[in-house]
Formats: structure tokens, sequence, C-alpha cells
């Protein structure tokens, strides 16, 4: 508009931006990006003026660190009306994922979450994607499905995905979680290895320790030995012949070995790692 030319703008009369990313122009409102992002908008004050960088197709502001592909996929979700949910690959929500922690867009970061999140990501990439761009929640739920199942995924695997320091960390803490797990069984959980019946085990002699314990997943019950100061037989059934030293119990009756327990552990082993996600 000429000096002479009294015509004033209007509320959604919006300054544009032109930006470059690789080899390609983009020429957008303003608006959109600094409303989201605080980057952008710090970005935005510092280029100013006329001929200030994003002016103009010869003079745009260059955003280093992202592909074209990646930036168009973060367009996409910027404008598409609210009501419309965007439709987008899972590597073009990874892309929105990535600029969106890159550049502080706190309400798209987590719209991406939620996205990848319902693609059922598997345990790797619940971790390389948690890791990566600091999702806490992937990271716990990567750690929690490995701890809980070590023999379906080899060490080479794990290795190969997630780097051999990061394999060695998940098996270590398998093996300290799982010899060091203990739970609690009231006596009227104690089933007779002969007939099966719960609360009728009884103490045959004097105090009760025990010696050692095994979970049998394919029987679906765990068995645990005790014996007396004598070493003889310290358990009877009053409701059969049986008399020995070892209990069963349902595994649905334990507590601490859901996975509840295991994310527990995960945040106390990798409790470092977690401190940088959120």
């Amino acid at each position: 508009m000429g000096s002479s030319d009294n015509r004033k703008k209007g509320k959604f009369f919006y300054d544009s931006v032109v930006l470059q990313v690789e080899d390609t122009l983009h020429q957008i409102p303003r608006y959109h990006l600094e409303t989201w992002s605080q980057t952008f908008k710090d970005m935005f004050q510092i280029s100013q003026g006329d001929n200030a960088n994003g002016s103009s197709d010869e003079c745009p502001i260059i955003l280093p660190g992202c592909t074209n592909d990646e930036f168009e996929s973060l367009l996409t979700v910027l404008f598409t009306p609210g009501a419309v949910p965007p439709t987008l690959s899972k590597d073009q929500w990874i892309s929105v994922l990535k600029l969106a922690t890159m550049w502080d867009m706190a309400q798209f970061r987590e719209l991406a979450i939620g996205k990848l999140s319902s693609l059922n990501l598997t345990p790797i990439q619940n971790l390389q994607l948690g890791k990566t761009y600091k999702v806490a929640s992937w990271i716990v739920e990567g750690y929690t499905a490995l701890l809980q199942d070590t023999q379906t995924i080899s060490l080479d695997d794990l290795g190969a995905s997630l780097g051999w320091e990061t394999a060695a960390r998940i098996l270590w803490a398998a093996k300290k979680f799982k010899t060091k797990r203990f739970v609690v069984i009231g006596r009227e959980a104690w089933q007779c290895l002969r007939c099966s019946r719960s609360g009728t085990l009884l103490a045959a002699g004097s105090l009760l320790r025990p010696v050692f314990a095994i979970q049998n997943h394919e029987e679906d019950v765990y068995e645990d030995s005790y014996e007396d100061s004598t070493g003889e037989p310290s358990l009877e059934c009053s409701e059969c012949p049986y008399s020995g030293n070892r209990i069963q119990v349902e595994l649905s009756t334990l507590e601490g070995s859901g996975p509840d327990s295991f994310s527990a552990a995960v945040r106390e082993v990798f409790a470092e790692e977690l401190k940088a996600a959120y």
C-alpha cells in the first residue's frame, strides 16, 4: 500500500514468511508457526524489516535439521482443521514427532505420540523412538515388555537394534529383577501337592524357613519349599495323607509378578535415562 493509502489491516491480515527446507521454498502465514512454537516466535522477532530473512523468495529463512518431506508432514497437521484429523503414515507421524520435539510444539508432539501409540509399536520401536524423542512412556513400555520376555528376541537382535550397551543393561536388569523378586503368600493360598486343596497345610515341626522357590509357568503354579530346623518334612495336609516340605500356589494369586511390578523395576533400574524424557 502506498503512503496515501488509508486502508487499514484487518484482524485477519496475516504476515507471511518464506522458509527454505533443502531446495524447496514455502510461503506460509507466520501466525500459525509462532502461535504453536516459541522457537519460531523467537526466530521471527529476530528477523524483522523489509529485507529481513523470510521476507522474500530471495531471502528465505533456512531451516536446517529436517528434510522437506518431514516439514511437509508437519505442515499437513498444522493446516488441517481441528475437526478433520489428518491422515498420515507411520513415518509421517514420526516426522511430526521429530519436528514438534525439535521446535517445542507441545500440542503437535502430544498428537503425534497419541497417533503412533495407537499403531501398536513393537517393544524395540517403542525404545528406539522413545530414546530418540524423549518419550518416557514408550521407554518404560519398551523396557517392560523386553524384561517380561527376554527369550523372544535374541541378544544379537537386541544389540543390532538398540546398541550393545542397552542390550547388556536389559539383560542385566532382567536377571537382577528375576533373582531378587519376593512375594508374600498367605497360608490360606497354600495348596496341597497331592489333593490341591487350599488352606489345609499345617506346620508339623518348629519354625518354617523358605529353602527355594520355582515358578512353573506351564502348570501355572508357584512351588515353594520349606523345612524345619531338623530337616524333617515340615507340612502335613489335614484332608489327605500328604506329608512333605513343598507347597504350590496358583500364579494368579501372587502379587508382584505382573506388568506393574516390571514397570516399577524399569523406573528404578533406568531412572537416569528416564530423567531426560517427558
